[in-house]
Order: structure tokens, then C-alpha cells, then sequence
């Protein structure tokens, strides 16, 4: 285990390096393709995901949900890299109510031999929903099965939307090299066989090591989150029993760690795909797997910024498991992890500190 982590820690350091080294961005008609085939990756979507904004105390808070959606597109011709998004978004607050619709255009055209990319974003906003295929606002049921037609006419529908943006300009951005990707595919291999032998996602209550322990008899508690340092992982053990504090505390704790699960498990499906735990397992190293982007509040950032991520997570997990919708989740299990990371981080605020013990803990 600690020859794993070794090589997956200096990796990190290489990774950080790696796109610390990226020039500024230039226009991408110099670069020259060492390959010529071309290949397509397209997948048309329609599910829902919750809206999270941060509230006062900086910590993510659930305010509504969004139907969405959306044709993700990636073409790669030689070392060039073009990923199109796309989407519809139906905004409601928690009680149904339709707030607005945003139609979005983004693309990121990257070149794998300099790191360096071009990206454009346009969007809309209406009045009215637009986004078909999608009855109801329920997590519990999130994304709708398409069939090839539904697609096919999802895909056109899109398109027709997208048509009503004016043109904008591409500007130049940080992009990443094929060093860094194939990097993070070695990374992950290792992870993924590391994890065959030893079963890290879950716990009694919580998944990859983020969890609470609770004794309802004598009131003694165990909370753990991941902290800001790669694998270290801040622990908290108190007693709830006549303290208000700590009581409202461990249940707040105890909110974000069941939903950071509830999506780790159940909406990006851990339990069916090794994937997801390569991709989480690369989260806690805190590389740098887009520029000035590290860690879980590093992923909402990027997933929430650039339709790069998409190809990024592709490469963290892989090109059949990698769809918007689970990308779309795994930022709203970042969001909740870091709600319970800010907890413990921030201890005084939400725990009595003459009664609990902090410690810092080696994950895995």
C-alpha cells in the first residue's frame, strides 16, 4: 500500500509541475498533428441535479434543482482536442416553482503537443421552460433512459436552441498536454488495482473514508473528512450528550456526509464502477488536474467553469463510464464533502472545543 501511494504521490508532484510549465495560450493553427485518424465521442442526455449555492457560513447549500439537457460532443483529430457542450437548463427553487431556462454553447479546443487551447461560452437566458423529456423534478429517479430516436431528436432539438446565440470569439486559455492526461490514466490504473484489494468505499456511514460514527447509548461521536493536505483526513470525537453545540453539529455533519453518499454510491454508482473510486482516489492526492484546479473545492470550481472538465473526467475514469449527468454529480458530491471538510476545518464554529478532539489522520 505505501509503495502505491509513493508512486502515486511523486506522480502528483510531476503532474503539478507538468502544468505549471504551460506557457501562455496561443492560437492553435501552428500546432502539428503527429496522429491523423479522427475520432467522435457523442452523447445526448436528460436528467435532473440539484441546485447548491454557498450560504452565509460558506458552506454549500441546496436552494433548487435543474432539469437539464444536453449533447456533449468530443472530437480528436492528431493532437487536437474539441469538446462542445450543448445544454438547456430549467431553473426551479425546492418547491417546483419555475424560476428561468439557460441555453448554453461552450466549446475548448485543446492541443494535447503544447497545452495550449482556445475556449468560447455563449448563453441565453428565457422565460419559459425548454427542456423536454423530463416530467418531474425527483433525485430519485435523476436521469431519463433515451432511446436512439429520443436521442436523435433530443440532439436536433439542441442544436436548434443553440442557434439562437449570436457567434462569440474564441479566447485564448490554459489547456493540458497528452503527458498530463496519460499521467492521470497511469494514476488511475494504479488506484483502481490498489483498490481491488482493499475496499475503501464504505463505511458504517459515510464512503471513502469520509464518514460519522454515532453511539445513541452514551452519546460518543466520530466524524472524519478529508482535509486541504493530500491524504490527510482531519478527525473530530466528542460527546453530544448535553451539549447543544456539539448535538447540532454532528447533525449537520451527519447531513452533508449522507448526501456526499447518497451520490457517490447511488447517482455516480461506486458500488458498479471501479472508475469512480480512481476518480475520487486522484481528488485526495490534490494534483493538479487542470490549471490552478487540485482537490474537491478545485473539481466544483472546474466542472463548474469549463466544459474541459468533461474530458479531464474521461480520462480520470473512463470514455464508456464519463456522461454530463455523472459529471454534473460528481461536483455535488465535492460540494457536500466540502461542506463536511469546512466543518472540521473550522471546527470552533460548529463543535464545542473544550469537549471534542481533533486529529489528523493518514486516508487511504
Amino acid at each position: 500500500m505505501k509503495k502505491i501511494l509513493s508512486k502515486t504521490l511523486q506522480l502528483s508532484v510531476i503532474l503539478t509541475l507538468l502544468v505549471t510549465m504551460i506557457g501562455p495560450a496561443v492560437s492553435l493553427a501552428d500546432s502539428t498533428s503527429v496522429k491523423d485518424e479522427l475520432k467522435e465521442y457523442k452523447i445526448t442526455e436528460a436528467f435532473v441535479t440539484e441546485t447548491l449555492e454557498k450560504n452565509k457560513e460558506g458552506l454549500w447549500e441546496k436552494v433548487g434543482y435543474n432539469k437539464v439537457n444536453s449533447t456533449t460532443e468530443t472530437i480528436r483529430n492528431g493532437n487536437q482536442v474539441q469538446t462542445i457542450l450543448y445544454m438547456i437548463e430549467d431553473h426551479y427553487d425546492l418547491d417546483g416553482n419555475f424560476l428561468k431556462s439557460t441555453i448554453k454553447h461552450e466549446e475548448f479546443i485543446n492541443d494535447l503537443s503544447t497545452g495550449k487551447a482556445l475556449e468560447k461560452k455563449n448563453k441565453i437566458e428565457l422565460d419559459k421552460p425548454s427542456t423536454q423529456l423530463i416530467e418531474n423534478l425527483s433525485m430519485d429517479q435523476p436521469i431519463i433512459t433515451l432511446s436512439a430516436n429520443q436521442e436523435d431528436s433530443l440532439s436536433k432539438y439542441l442544436s436548434q436552441q443553440v442557434s439562437q446565440l449570436q457567434e462569440v470569439d474564441y479566447k485564448e486559455t490554459e489547456g493540458y498536454t497528452q503527458e498530463h492526461l496519460d499521467n492521470l490514466v497511469k494514476m488511475a490504473k494504479e488506484v483502481m488495482a490498489q483498490l481491488e484489494e482493499d475496499n475503501h468505499l464504505t463505511a458504517a456511514n459515510g464512503a471513502y473514508d469520509n464518514y460519522y460514527n454515532t453511539n445513541n447509548f452514551n452519546g460518543n461521536f466520530t466524524v472524519q473528512a478529508l482535509s486541504y493536505a493530500p491524504q490527510r483526513y482531519l478527525q473530530v470525537t466528542g460527546n453530544s450528550i448535553g451539549n447543544r453545540k456539539n448535538a447540532d453539529g454532528l447533525t449537520q455533519f451527519q447531513r452533508n456526509i449522507d448526501n456526499y453518499k447518497e451520490y457517490i454510491i447511488r447517482h455516480m454508482m461506486a458500488e458498479t464502477y471501479a472508475e469512480v473510486g480512481s476518480w475520487w482516489q486522484l481528488l485526495t492526492l490534490m494534483i493538479t488536474f487542470a490549471a490552478g484546479f487540485s482537490g474537491p473545492p478545485g473539481w466544483v470550481m472546474f466542472v463548474s467553469q469549463s466544459v474541459a472538465a468533461f474530458d479531464i473526467f474521461r480520462n480520470m475514469t473512463s470514455f464508456s463510464y464519463a456522461t454530463q449527468a455523472r459529471l454534473s454529480y460528481s461536483r455535488t458530491a465535492a460540494q457536500y464533502l466540502d461542506n463536511a471538510t469546512e466543518m472540521l476545518v473550522w471546527t470552533g464554529k460548529h463543535f464545542d472545543l473544550n469537549n471534542v478532539k481533533v486529529t489528523s489522520v493518514l486516508g487511504y
